[in-house]
């Protein structure tokens, strides 16, 4: 025996299977070896129904047009944020805090001429300003106040707040004389300025004041004129301490040459409709 035998029979000893079996045996495929072990139902490929493939595609169509729409919406808000001028809280207490200085300012000046007209001069300085002259601007007031007691008040209109801060405001208040000399020499709206401040008026010289200034002038005339001891002794400017009182036209704004003027004015018209005739 060669040593080929030796070896081809070693073979033969450990595969006992003959030569024709194994010939004749196909070699196993491994989905045979494993159908024993596992069904072959298992190992076919998972074919979804028609039914179940239209269930995924409108599925995933609302997916899709959930995530757009989302999209969308958040793109419009976040537009609208970008676009919107911003308020904030501060910027609106600030609005709240001036309309009411504006209006507390507005009704303090109707206040305080409604005391003038009443003739009550104490409320009118208890509305003013500490800084306010204590004497000429009280004699100021008494003297309009004197038109008023004497049945000639100066009706007031509206008073309108401008430049308006936390603390301060300008209030011009529309006015028309009740004194017939004035609105014979065409006086018949003043507007009356107040400067307010924290919860304060200071007086302010009238607007238009050329046109009143020839009112005081004209009264100022006729006293002289026909009543001259009178205008002395109270309509003077010289009659009074410098500083201590506001003149015009030769016409001192105090409360007693207020009642002297206006117990003057019906004879004051009648003069001017005559020419203003001197003695």
């Amino acid at each position: 025996m060669t040593r080929h035998d030796e070896v081809f029979a070693m073979f033969v000893e450990a595969n006992p299977v003959s030569s024709a079996e194994s010939d004749a045996a196909p070699v196993p495929t491994l989905e045979a070896t494993l159908s024993h072990l596992v069904p072959q139902a298992a190992w076919e490929p998972l074919v979804p129904s028609p039914s179940t493939v239209r269930r995924r595609w409108v599925a995933a169509a609302a997916a899709f047009v959930l995530v757009v729409a989302a999209v969308g919406v958040s793109i419009a808000l976040l537009g609208r944020r970008a676009s919107a001028p911003p308020v904030t809280p501060s910027t609106t207490t600030t609005i709240d805090a001036l309309a009411v200085v504006a209006s507390d300012a507005e009704d303090s000046a109707a206040r305080l001429l409604a005391a003038i007209a009443a003739g009550d001069i104490d409320a009118v300085m208890a509305l003013s300003t500490p800084d306010a002259s204590e004497v000429s601007d009280r004699r100021v007031h008494e003297f309009n106040a004197a038109f008023a007691s004497a049945g000639m008040p100066m009706m007031t209109g509206d008073c309108t707040a401008e430049q308006v801060t936390a603390t301060s405001a300008l209030v011009r208040c529309q006015t028309r004389p009740g004194d017939p000399v004035a609105l014979e020499l065409g006086v018949s709206e003043v507007v009356t300025p107040f400067r307010y401040q924290d919860g304060l008026l200071a007086w302010q010289e009238m607007e238009g004041i050329a046109e009143i200034g020839a009112v005081n002038r004209a009264y100022a005339d006729y006293l002289r004129a026909y009543r001259p001891r009178e205008y002395d002794a109270l309509c003077s400017p010289a009659a009074y301490a410098p500083g201590s009182i506001v003149q015009s036209n030769l016409l001192a704004l105090t409360g007693e040459c207020g009642e002297l003027a206006a117990s003057a004015a019906g004879d004051v018209l009648a003069w001017i409709r005559a020419g203003r005739p001197l003695e």
